[in-house]
């Protein structure tokens, strides 16, 4: 069938060549060609002519030939056969191999990149969020360097817990100045709760380390009584947290005992630290410290306590505020206890060493 096709499309060639091409007349559907020549298939017999520009269709000369388009040139002016048939196929010039499409990844595969790539944002927006609450911590930080706070993170725990008692509860609360503080307290805070208050940078880490070692001799103390029916010692935990760490905790965060509330601690730590000068640590943290149910700072400690005012602190007056730090609330309700009354007398030992800003 090819064969015939392509000696009748040679044959029309060579009657072009001699004569002009048989009865035409425009009607014809263009099926293939390249460059300079293109098939035509004959309207009425189904006849295919190979036609070249130059060749002759009745009145008509081809004067162009395009991809699926013979130009005729006569004296009514161009005309043009366009019609291309499914005869196109067989009869044009194979076409070139279409470049490969890469394989299309599998649903699976798809799902875990798209997985994979709303974790990455999940992870970036949690970080920016991060990085925005340790901003305006640190503006807190900044803020609290040269005003006094008007409560604490820690004052507003202990109001909601006292008012859901008594909707009426304020806590008993009075800012003064450093210089409105006895250096009796001001020592006897030092040597109760940081020795190396002023060597530190924020942190005592040999001070963690001994805390860290004591209370788990108490906890292993603790596990042999219990396993020989005994009662436990009654010595308390030793923190190793220093007076700038406890400022932290008191200002921004709570008393709740965990690693995520430590870290946040460390940081702000920190913080404080890098815009604070000792003494300014000092003075928020004696305005600050819980020293009883609803009583926070010296003023207050001392007016609850001794009736008297936190300038006028006597050096027992002071040791025993200081020695009620680790527990206010308890040692408030039991001011007789003995462990209190020890400590009070070590303190008192410990005052006159003790270095303050």
């Amino acid at each position: 069938m090819c064969a015939s096709n392509t000696d009748e499309s040679t044959a029309s060639l060579q009657a072009a060549t001699t004569s002009p091409v048989p009865a035409f007349k425009l009607e014809g559907t263009v099926v293939g060609g390249a460059g300079s020549f293109a098939m035509v298939r004959h309207t009425t017999d189904s006849r295919l002519l190979q036609l070249r520009v130059g060749d002759r269709v009745d009145d008509f000369v081809v004067t162009g030939i395009e991809s699926g388009r013979v130009v005729l040139t006569g004296t009514g002016g161009p005309v043009a056969i366009e019609t291309w048939t499914q005869a196109a196929a067989a009869l044009a010039p194979a076409p070139a191999p279409a470049a490969a499409k890469p394989a299309r990844p599998s649903r699976r595969r798809s799902l875990a990149s798209r997985a994979a790539g709303m974790a990455v944002r999940l992870v970036l927006a949690a970080a920016a969020l991060v990085l925005l609450y340790q901003a305006w911590l640190f503006g807190w930080v900044l803020w609290y360097a040269y005003m006094p706070p008007g409560s604490t993170s820690v004052m507003r725990s202990e109001l909601s817990r006292l008012q859901e008692r008594d909707p009426h509860r304020r806590l008993n609360y009075q800012w003064v100045d450093y210089a409105r503080i006895s250096n009796n307290l001001k020592r006897a805070a030092v040597a109760a709760e940081d020795a190396n208050f002023l060597e530190h940078g924020g942190i005592d880490w040999n001070a963690v380390e001994k805390a860290y070692d004591h209370n788990r001799q108490l906890a292993e103390a603790a596990e042999r009584a219990v396993a020989r029916g005994r009662k436990p010692p009654s010595r308390p935990m030793r923190g190793g947290s220093t007076i700038t760490q406890q400022v932290a905790k008191n200002l921004f965060l709570s008393n709740s005992r965990n690693y995520l509330r430590k870290g946040q601690e460390v940081v702000i730590t920190y913080m404080i630290e890098l815009v604070m000068t000792k003494q300014r640590i000092l003075e928020l943290y004696l305005n600050i410290a819980e020293w009883g149910e609803g009583v926070f700072g010296a003023e207050a400690a001392a007016r609850h306590y001794f009736n008297t005012s936190a300038a006028n602190l006597s050096p027992y007056q002071s040791a025993r505020l200081a020695s009620m730090l680790p527990r206010p609330r308890f040692y408030d309700k039991n001011r007789g206890s003995a462990y209190l009354a020890s400590r009070t007398d070590r303190l008192l030992r410990w005052m006159p060493g003790a270095a303050i800003p």
